[in-house]
């Protein structure tokens, strides 16, 4: 097998398993949130509500992922029914 061939498929995988691995971690910070939100609200499917708003906007308004679970604590206690 020529040099350059093997060269085209280590740099195939490579780049696979990169883009791979964000996928994956993508997904994970995904289900992450998704389980905090479920554990914040409990059988409150109003708050549950409310805290996927809260979600959702915090990503519209690009808050910095390593506050989001600082703010949905903070809007999970402030919940009023």
């Amino acid at each position: 097998m020529p040099l350059w061939l093997q060269l085209v498929i280590i740099f195939i995988v490579s780049i696979s398993g990169i883009v791979f691995h964000l996928f994956l971690m993508k997904k994970i910070r995904v289900w992450a949130i998704n389980d905090q939100i479920n554990a914040l609200s409990g059988d409150d499917s109003d708050k549950k509500h409310h805290l996927e708003q809260v979600y959702q906007q915090l990503l519209t308004d690009k808050v910095p992922h390593k506050q989001h679970h600082d703010k949905l604590e903070a809007a999970a206690k402030a919940f009023d029914h």
